[in-house]
């Protein structure tokens, strides 16, 4: 289900605003570009489900909420995110066939990340360092899933990812 016209445009320069508002210096990301990152998300964080085609790119968490890759969930999910630091990650939006790469401040709050589904009504958010060593993931199906999920990357091939 992706979004179209005006929707689109007003939550893209919404969330470029969010972005600079709170972190830093926004950079869409062009389709091929947006491509090659859920690649490389899969390959990081779900190599038990590499092969698995039939998970779309908007639903790459569902295979996080399987519990075959190994991802903290819930309360320990947020405190292991939050512990982190950096001044650069990327951030897609699973349905919306969005995403960013930002620079120039730390990683958003889990209060931030929520207020900003809530108001767009964003389905899927992942931010991603930009090494892909981690990834944390907020859904809005988290309830019945036991999300948010973080997940340290499976680092056997260094050349995967790393979109800094």
């Amino acid at each position: 289900m992706s979004i179209t016209g005006m929707h689109r445009e007003d939550l893209v320069a919404g969330l470029e605003s969010w972005l600079r508002d709170l972190h830093g210096t926004p950079i869409q990301l062009e389709q091929r570009e947006l491509w090659k990152v859920h690649k490389a998300w899969r390959e990081r964080f779900t190599p038990t489900r590499i092969a698995d085609r039939r998970v779309r790119a908007p639903d790459l968490w569902i295979t996080l909420a399987s519990g075959e890759d190994a991802a903290e969930r819930e309360f320990a999910a947020v405190s292991a995110y939050e512990q982190r630091r950096g001044d650069a990650f990327i951030v897609i939006l699973g349905y919306e066939e969005l995403g960013f790469r930002c620079t120039g401040a730390d990683i958003p709050k889990y209060d931030e990340i929520r207020d900003l589904m809530d108001h767009w009504k964003i389905s899927d958010i992942y931010i991603i360092a930009p090494s892909f060593e981690w990834t944390f993931v907020v859904t809005n199906e988290q309830d019945a899933y036991g999300g948010p999920f973080f997940v340290v990357a499976v680092m056997d091939d260094p050349d995967v990812g790393d979109m800094g």
